[in-house]
């Protein structure tokens, strides 16, 4: 009778587990079809009867984006406090953060031929996925390469500050760290992803996921794709791009 009901609570909590990553999951593919159809509709407004060479375009587009960014630091700096305190407020704010994301990357539809972006979509879902299919199936404990990733992005941080010091000082010769930044952002994004996939399996198998929970954690990893997305782009315009 014992085996019996610990084989069903074994199969009970990997049916829950499996329902709350199919939420997050869905909840992040909402995050990222919103940010999408701003991106592409904002896109397409801007351009409307215009050049997208012009200046009016960059006049149009440079005003929103200055608030976008204002506001996605804002939204940054309360969420790890906001949404702790009042678990209710992550929907609103994620949603607007969804939505100032599609602002500032509605430069990208309209600069960046759509090839580059869709390159860069394909090789950023790949990567998710792969990331995704690792921390899924690790039997170990991932919080060491949360540290290793954070560590990574200060010594990127640092690696950028001496590339404008670089450029201030030799304009005109070609500045030696990109790609070293490049390199070092791109393993640390993938190695934090790993880890909050890791994290949201953990928490799942432990049955404390809430809704709020899965929300927060769908957050987390809209965040982590587009990073890994708009570095696929950076890396894809300094191989294809012209501008």
């Amino acid at each position: 009778m014992s085996i019996g009901t610990k084989t069903y609570n074994v199969n009970n909590n990997v049916s829950s587990r499996s329902f709350s990553l199919a939420k997050i999951f869905g909840y992040m593919f909402i995050g990222l079809l919103i940010t999408t159809v701003v991106a592409f509709g904002l896109g397409a407004a801007l351009t409307y009867g215009v050049i997208k060479d012009s200046p009016e375009v960059a006049n149009r587009l440079t005003p929103l984006m200055i608030c976008a960014s204002i506001v996605q630091l804002v939204l940054t700096i309360m969420i790890p406090f906001v949404c702790f305190k009042n678990n209710r407020a992550i929907l609103p704010i994620g949603l607007v953060y969804c939505v100032t994301m599609g602002v500032m990357l509605s430069s990208f539809v309209i600069y960046i031929d759509w090839r580059i972006l869709a390159l860069a979509f394909a090789g950023c879902t790949l990567t998710f996925g792969i990331m995704a299919l690792i921390a899924t199936f690790t039997k170990g404990n991932l919080y060491p390469l949360a540290i290793i990733g954070l560590s990574l992005l200060f010594g990127a941080g640092l690696l950028v500050l001496f590339n404008w010091v670089f450029i201030l000082f030799f304009p005109v010769l070609y500045s030696p760290f990109y790609w070293v930044v490049e390199g070092i952002m791109f393993v640390a994004i993938m190695l934090i992803t790993m880890y909050d996939i890791w994290n949201i399996n953990k928490i799942a198998e432990s049955g404390a996921m809430t809704k709020d929970l899965e929300l927060f954690c769908a957050f987390n990893l809209y965040v982590d794709f587009i990073n890994i997305f708009i570095r696929m782009v950076l890396f894809l315009l300094r191989i294809f791009g012209r501008r």
